[in-house]
């Protein structure tokens, strides 16, 4: 590293799990930033360089172009690149690369395909997986592995057109919705579908995230974060923290998720790992270049801790300062729609939900008349609450309460205009018979 302060730049863009503005007050006493804002969405969203340009030196330029980003990088005088942002995190480590860091590691960042291959190879993952781009490359892999499999796309972001196939009908909507013509389309990857260990709690899903931070190539510190049970087929619903795993199990989830960043080349910096625990090993679901989402916000609401600061600290080669002590349990609800949901009629009054008990804050809401759609995945939510508590089985009837409200107040249609409700994933939550209505 520099003698003198360093300086980042950092790709800055919208949906990143860590805004602009918490970039900027997380390096305050660590590192200088510039920050390079894309100029597609500089004119879609200006605010995003107006904001930028407040904190301190922008550069808008095309994302497309990793020469011209590059030499933006350079002539600001940035030392490394960092990015918040998912799609991101690909060129953040090509400009790290013509920067001189990590040069001899090829990004893997928004290849799931090459990022399993990378993780068979090294023996970390077990899981049988496939690049395809039409229904005969699908075929083939579901005849010699089986179902269930998960087919999602190759680059693709916040669980975005996921397909669970369970069944030879899922497979076929899969089939007609992706390649409709039979003509071969984006790539997608499929993988065998993998169960991990049920959780004694009903609202826990069955995979984690190991949050890790990195530096000189090694753990400086992590930690894990439950989720919340998935809605069909695939959405996420929220995470939690402190994690109710058992500290050997959570250890175990850390070294794993260890050696799956090592397998893929990941430098230093702030990792977001997904896994399966089960009592036979841990099994990797995907590898993140950043920050995971809403991590940040958890971490200040239940121990005060800055993981935004953390992860700069990370990438700039110091083993950050993390002491997460828990004054309260914490959760964040993305509340999802039905999958037979295609419009909101109705929404709850945003005071109302603030009101129910432990509601720390509601951060987004959606509006009557809004279009939805399941495909958008973690997207689709269309409320996002948070949550906090004395106790985990506080913070599960917690949960429960305002879960059973935004069901009940949410109104949704279908493609028939007639109104669609699902119980499904709240009785799945509250540990009851799952029910469809």
């Amino acid at each position: 590293m520099p003698a003198s302060r360093p300086r980042l730049a950092v790709l800055t863009g919208v949906g990143g799990s860590l805004s602009t503005l918490d970039s900027a007050a997380a390096a305050a006493d660590l590192a200088d930033l510039v920050f390079l804002v894309d100029a597609r969405e500089a004119a879609r969203y200006p605010d995003l360089q107006a904001v930028a340009t407040a904190l301190g030196p922008t550069a808008v330029v095309d994302f497309g172009d990793v020469d011209g980003c590059l030499s933006a990088a350079r002539s600001a005088g940035a030392d490394r690149a960092i990015s918040f942002v998912d799609r991101l995190c690909a060129l953040a480590a090509a400009l790290n690369r013509g920067l001189g860091i990590a040069a001899d590691r090829p990004p893997t960042w928004g290849k799931k395909d090459v990022q399993r291959a990378l993780l068979r190879e090294s023996g970390v993952s077990r899981v049988p997986a496939a690049r395809v781009a039409g229904a005969a490359d699908l075929t083939r892999f579901l005849d010699a592995h089986g179902m269930p499999a998960i087919l999602k796309p190759v680059g693709g972001v916040s669980s975005r057109d996921i397909w669970l196939l369970r069944d030879p009908a899922e497979a076929a909507a899969a089939v007609a919705a992706l390649w409709p013509d039979g003509t071969p389309g984006p790539a997608m990857l499929v993988e065998r579908f993998l169960v991990g260990d049920t959780r004694a709690q009903p609202h826990l899903a069955d995979y984690v995230s190991a949050e890790v931070f990195r530096c000189d190539g090694r753990v400086a510190a992590a930690f894990v974060t439950d989720r919340l049970r998935p809605m069909d087929p695939c959405r996420e619903t929220g995470l939690v923290l402190p994690s109710l795993l058992a500290p050997d199990a959570a250890a175990e989830v850390i070294g794993t998720a260890s050696a799956a960043l090592d397998a893929v080349g990941a430098a230093d910096g702030a990792f977001h790992v997904e896994l399966k625990p089960r009592a036979t090993g841990s099994e990797i679901v995907e590898v993140n270049g950043r920050l995971g989402g809403f991590i940040t916000k958890l971490a200040a609401y239940g121990a005060g801790a800055d993981l935004g600061a953390a992860a700069i600290a990370a990438a700039i080669g110091r083993p950050p300062e993390l002491d997460l002590a828990w004054r309260r349990c914490v959760l964040v609800l993305l509340f999802q729609p039905p999958t037979s949901a295609r419009r909101i009629a109705a929404v709850p009054e945003r005071s109302a939900v603030a009101k129910l008990p432990g509601v720390i804050g509601v951060e987004a809401l959606a509006t009557a008349g809004t279009n939805v759609d399941w495909r958008a995945g973690s997207d689709s939510a269309v409320a996002t609450v948070w949550i906090g508590a004395d106790s985990a089985d506080a913070l599960h009837t917690r949960l429960l309460q305002v879960a059973e409200y935004l069901t009940e107040t949410f109104v949704f249609v279908g493609p028939d205009g007639a109104r669609t409700l699902d119980r499904a994933w709240l009785d799945q939550i509250a540990g009851k018979e799952s029910e469809q209505v």
